[in-house]
């Protein structure tokens, strides 16, 4: 996997800084993926749902629902690791205290 993954380990558990990526940046270039195909998250999720539309993707994006569980643990195991838990999006927005409307959150949920 190409970039870097900003994570934090707390005894045996890797939790990721942000949400999974869903969609490649398409305003900043904020990742070297340039198609949805490339990203971990979307090739896990085409193993469980092969052919999802845009919209069925928020279902994954919620880390709180099975779909999104699901998600974790399919990346957990590409990676090999006991234990990964991601943040999920609105405790990054809370947490960074920045105004919601002044925050691109496209590539985790797709959103203009």
């Amino acid at each position: 996997m190409s970039g870097r993954i900003l994570c934090v380990v707390v005894g045996p558990v890797r939790r990721i800084n942000s949400p999974p990526i869903l969609f490649p940046c398409k305003h900043l270039n904020f990742s070297r993926t340039t198609t949805e195909d490339e990203l971990l998250s979307r090739k896990v999720i085409g193993r469980f749902d092969p052919g999802l539309s845009h919209e069925g993707l928020a279902e994954y994006a919620d880390l709180e629902c099975a779909k999104g569980r699901r998600l974790v643990e399919g990346i957990r195991g590409a990676f090999k690791l006991t234990t990964l838990k991601f943040q999920c999006l609105d405790r990054m927005k809370e947490s960074i205290g920045v105004n919601p409307c002044s925050l691109c959150t496209y590539c985790w949920d797709g959103k203009d």
